[in-house]
């Protein structure tokens, strides 16, 4: 939820046409850029461990 907040909270930035705006365009679409792809990065492969070691959890037998 912080994560999407920062990303939603960085569209400003991108579509900004102020005074200044070449940088503030910048910053946005690296951070709108990093965010997301952190998000593919960090959360699918997390979860696909997770999904692995209750697999192999329940495979084991009890002692």
């Amino acid at each position: 939820m912080t994560t999407g907040t920062m990303i939603f909270g960085a569209i400003p930035l991108m579509l900004s046409s102020d005074a200044g705006y070449e940088a503030r365009h910048d910053i946005g679409v690296v951070l709108i850029g990093g965010l997301t792809l952190g998000i593919f990065f960090l959360y699918y492969p997390l979860s696909a461990c997770y999904t692995v070691k209750r697999f192999v959890e329940r495979k084991r037998k009890p002692l």
